[in-house]
C-alpha cells in the first residue's frame, strides 16, 4: 500500500483529536495519520492503527466489522476468542453487522470477534472475495451483500464463524511470536500468559527452553526476581554449561538480597566465559555492593582494556569514574572526567540507532551528574523514567534522580524519588542505598 503513515505518540489525548475513547486511538485516514497514547498506564501504539489508516486510505470506508476485522487479520484474536467462545459470552453474528449496535458492544469482545470472523471469512473462502464483499457493503446492505457473496446466510456464516474458531489449532511457535509482540508493547502480563500457553505445548528440549526463556523476562520484567529466579534454575537444569544464564541466576540472586549465593553463582559464569565483559561488569557490580571498591576497579580496568568485544564499555567507564571521581589525586580526577565524556559520546551514538532507549537515557544521566552537569542529567533522567516500564529500572533511575537532585540542592525532590525506589519492587542494593540516603 502507497504512502506514509505519521503517527503521533501522546503522553495525554489532545484536545485537537476526536480520540476512539474504546481503544484510546484515533484515526484520519484523510491525511494519512494516527494518533496513539504511551505513558506508565497506557500504550496503543499498535500495528492495528498503521493497517486502519492503510485499509481506509486505499479501500475506502466500510462498516468497522470489516474495516476493524480486515486491521487487525494479523492480530492474534484467536486465544482471546476461544475464551470467550468457551465462557458462553460470544456475541451474534447479527450484533456485529451494524455500526451502533458494534460500537456499543464490549470493545474487547467486538475487537476480537471481528478479528476472528474477518480473517475466518479470509482464510476459508479467499482474500479477493472478501475484498468484493468491502468494496460494496455499507451500514444498510452489509448482511445482503454478505450472504450474497458467501452464498450463506447469516446464521449459517455465524455457526461456520464459531466452529472455525473453536477448532483452530495454535501452535507454541505462534505463541512464542506473539509473546515477543507483547514484550515490545510492553505488556509484561501479556507475555508472561502466551509464554506460559507457549511452553504447555512444547514438545521438544529446544522449544521448552524458549519459553522459559520468555516466561523468566515476563517474570523479571513485571519485578518478580524470585520467580525468575525458579525459573533460571530450571534453565539451569537443562544446560549447566550456559555461563550467561549463571550469571543471569547471580544478577537475580542480588536483587532478592542473597549476595553470598549471587557470588558463587557469578564466579561459575565467569569459569566458563572469562571474556565475557558483560559478566565481569555483573562481579564489578557484585563487589560494589559488598564495599570492595579496589576489586571492582581491577575488574572494570580489564573490562576497558579488553581488545575484543564492546559489551558495557559505556556503563563500566561511567562506574570506573564514578569511583575515580573523589581521588585526591588529580590525574585520577582527570581520568574520570574522561571516561564520562567517553561514555557520553558512545551512548549518544547509540541514541542515533535506539532513539527511544530508557537504559541510554539513564546511564548518559548517570555520566552527566558525574561531570556535575545536573540540569542536562536531570533531563535524561526524567526522559528514562518516561520510557521505562520494569520495575528494576525504575528503581534504579529513581535512585539516581534522588542523587541528583540532591546534588542540585532539591532535597524535597530528592526525598520522593528515594522514597519511590522503596516503594517499587526495586533491587535489594537499590532499596538499600535508597534507605541510606534517606536516613
Amino acid at each position: 500500500l502507497p504512502g506514509k503513515i505519521q503517527v503521533y505518540v501522546c503522553p495525554c489525548p489532545l484536545y485537537s483529536v476526536i480520540w476512539d475513547q474504546r481503544f484510546g486511538i484515533a484515526v484520519d485516514p484523510t491525511r494519512n495519520t494516527a494518533f496513539s497514547l504511551y505513558n506508565h498506564n497506557v500504550n496503543t501504539t499498535d500495528q492495528f492503527i498503521v493497517n486502519h489508516v492503510a485499509i481506509m486510505r486505499n479501500f475506502g470506508y466500510a462498516p468497522p466489522l470489516l474495516t476493524e476485522g480486515f486491521a487487525n487479520y494479523f492480530g492474534f484474536a484467536a486465544h482471546d476468542m476461544k475464551e470467550i467462545l468457551a465462557s458462553g459470552s460470544a456475541p451474534r453474528l447479527e450484533e456485529l453487522l451494524g455500526t451502533y449496535s458494534y460500537i456499543t458492544l464490549d470493545p474487547n469482545t467486538a475487537d476480537r470477534a471481528s478479528a476472528t470472523f474477518v480473517r475466518f471469512l479470509i482464510d476459508q473462502f479467499s482474500l479477493s472475495k472478501f475484498q468484493k464483499l468491502y468494496a460494496a457493503a455499507d451500514d444498510l446492505n452489509l448482511a445482503d451483500k454478505m450472504q450474497q457473496t458467501y452464498g450463506q446466510s447469516i446464521d449459517q456464516l455465524d455457526a461456520l464463524w464459531k466452529n472455525y474458531v473453536d477448532t483452530l489449532t495454535i501452535s507454541a511457535e505462534t505463541y512464542a511470536g506473539y509473546a515477543n509482540i507483547a514484550e515490545q508493547m510492553l505488556d509484561y502480563s501479556l507475555l508472561l500468559e502466551y509464554s506460559t500457553a507457549c511452553l504447555e505445548l512444547s514438545s521438544s528440549r529446544a522449544d521448552s527452553v524458549r519459553a522459559l526463556d520468555l516466561i523468566k523476562r515476563a517474570h523479571f520484567f513485571s519485578g518478580d526476581y524470585y520467580s525468575a529466579t525458579e525459573v533460571e534454575r530450571t534453565l539451569l537444569a537443562l544446560d549447566t554449561t550456559a555461563a550467561m544464564e549463571w550469571m543471569a541466576l547471580g544478577t537475580y540472586m542480588m536483587m532478592n538480597g542473597y549476595y553470598a549465593e549471587a557470588h558463587e553463582n557469578l564466579i561459575r559464569a565467569r569459569g566458563l566465559d572469562s571474556a565475557n565483559q558483560v559478566i565481569n561488569f555483573n562481579l564489578a557490580l557484585y563487589n560494589l555492593y559488598q564495599d570492595n571498591e579496589q576489586a571492582a576497579i581491577e575488574i572494570l580496568n580489564n573490562n576497558i582494556s579488553a581488545t575484543k568485544g564492546a559489551s558495557a564499555q559505556g556503563e563500566t567507564r561511567i562506574l570506573l569514574a564514578n569511583l575515580y571521581k573523589d581521588s585526591e589525586d588529580e590525574s585520577t580526577q582527570q581520568l574520570a572526567e574522561r571516561y564520562y565524556s567517553e561514555a557520553i559520546v558512545g551512548l549518544q551514538q547509540a541514541l542515533q540507532v535506539r532513539s527511544s532507549s530508557p537504559s541510554i537515557y539513564m546511564w548518559l544521566g548517570i555520566a552527566h551528574l558525574g561531570l556535575d552537569d545536573t540540569q542536562t542529567a536531570i533531563a535524561d533522567l526524567q526522559t528514562a523514567l518516561f520510557l521505562e516500564t520494569r520495575p528494576f529500572y525504575l528503581g534504579m533511575i529513581n535512585l539516581w534522580l534522588g542523587k541528583t537532585y540532591l546534588a542540585s540542592g532539591d532535597n524535597e525532590s530528592a526525598r520522593e524519588h528515594f522514597a519511590t525506589v522503596l516503594n517499587l519492587s526495586s533491587a535489594d542494593y537499590h532499596q538499600r542505598e535508597a534507605r541510606q540516603y534517606l536516613k
